[in-house]
């Protein structure tokens, strides 16, 4: 098992690699399938079997369109209560479906039900409509969120949900949907059901087995086709944990689920996911000379978070001055904690001042023993 070191978003981490060439060995069985990636959900990764391959996906593919959809409702564009008419090209998509008719009215709400339990296209269609004005806009907003994201794709493939995805690409997707505060609403369900304008009711049942069979599953999605196979998105979490793991291709059902639990049972067993910093957390005080302040308050530039072996015990060594000249100004780095493991360095805290220290002028001198005159 070799180390490697990445950055994220957020930090320096510690990336724990296996190896991403077929017939290397992996903690886990992942033989038999096209893709593969089980990474933390801030997409620190420990597996990753062929994960930057573009490929066929299945109904995952119409993904990126209900990641733009709940943007809107998440950021308040969208309510849940909203009615929305299902257009004729809506209910017309293929795959997985929640039965919509053409014309029929439907709550936000419902749409997103059949959206997150089953992957319905129709579902996934109609709220892409409302929430945007249209397939093509709603496209369009999902490319540039996955731009932002490192993930190329052209708007007219995500619209049709034709688009090609890597194993890499879908835990980056799942990751962000699972943190999607309308999506998490029904992702964790297994059964369900969905009532129509004219009475009908279309029962919902999830084909993420490890929803029943895996603690702490709360997502994220399947998808199937003859070309792409067995693939999914799936997310689990316990305690203050959260792992995520992708494969694409499986023969079926079964060994989808079988392969995804065991990346997932491996992830909880072998690691832990520790917060060495948060942003803006105080780490440290030290002494001004010739400031308006006589202290300066260091805190953590960026929050980091490290993935780490189960027990592992980090090393940390700080680099703060003794003494700190005015001027000082508020957000330059100053100091900063690195944290080593074994003696390599995987991460690294940055330390900032809190606040703006200007010089000390003469009335400011004047004011300081005024004050210490009249209390005396």
């Amino acid at each position: 098992m070799g180390k490697r070191l990445a950055g994220t978003l957020l930090a320096v981490v510690l990336l724990i690699s296996f190896g991403t060439a077929y017939g290397e060995e992996y903690p886990v069985d992942v033989s038999g399938m096209k893709a593969a990636v089980l990474c933390s959900q801030d997409g620190q990764s420990i597996i990753e079997y062929n994960s930057a391959e573009r490929l066929e996906v299945g109904g995952l593919g119409r993904l990126p369109l209900l990641l733009a959809a709940c943007d809107k409702i998440d950021g308040g564009g969208l309510a849940l209560t909203d009615k929305v008419t299902v257009s004729r090209e809506a209910a017309r998509v293929p795959g997985p479906t929640a039965f919509l008719d053409a014309y029929e009215n439907a709550e936000v709400s419902m749409l997103l039900k059949a959206a997150a339990v089953i992957c319905a296209g129709d579902a996934i269609h109609a709220l892409g409509e409302a929430a945007y004005g249209s397939i093509e806009a709603c496209a369009m907003a999902a490319a540039e969120k996955l731009n932002s994201m490192g993930i190329q794709a052209e708007s007219g493939e995500i619209a049709n949900g034709s688009v090609r995805l890597s194993a890499d690409d879908l835990v980056r997707i799942g990751g962000k949907l699972s943190t999607s505060e309308c999506f998490s609403l029904y992702s964790g369900i297994f059964y369900d059901s969905i009532q129509h304008e004219d009475g009908r009711t279309t029962e919902l049942a999830s084909s993420n087995k490890l929803i029943k069979s895996c603690v702490g599953t709360n997502g994220v999605a399947t998808g199937s086709s003859a070309d792409a196979g067995y693939c999914g998105i799936f997310s689990a979490k316990r305690g203050s944990a959260t792992f995520i793991c992708a494969v694409i291709g499986a023969k079926n059902s079964s060994e989808r689920a079988a392969k995804a639990k065991a990346m997932l049972e491996y992830a909880f067993a072998a690691y832990d996911i520790k917060t060495v910093a948060k942003q803006g957390e105080s780490i440290a005080e030290v002494e001004v000379k010739n400031g308006t302040a006589s202290v300066a308050e260091l805190t953590a530039r960026e929050g980091v978070v490290c993935l780490l072996p189960k027990n592992a015990e980090l090393q940390s060594d700080k680099d703060i001055p003794d003494m700190l000249e005015a001027p000082v100004s508020k957000n330059d780095v100053l100091g900063s904690i690195t944290y080593s493991l074994d003696g390599e360095q995987i991460a690294k805290v940055e330390l900032v001042s809190s606040a703006d220290i200007p010089r000390a002028g003469t009335a400011h001198y004047v004011g300081r023993i005024l004050c210490e005159w009249l209390h005396a």
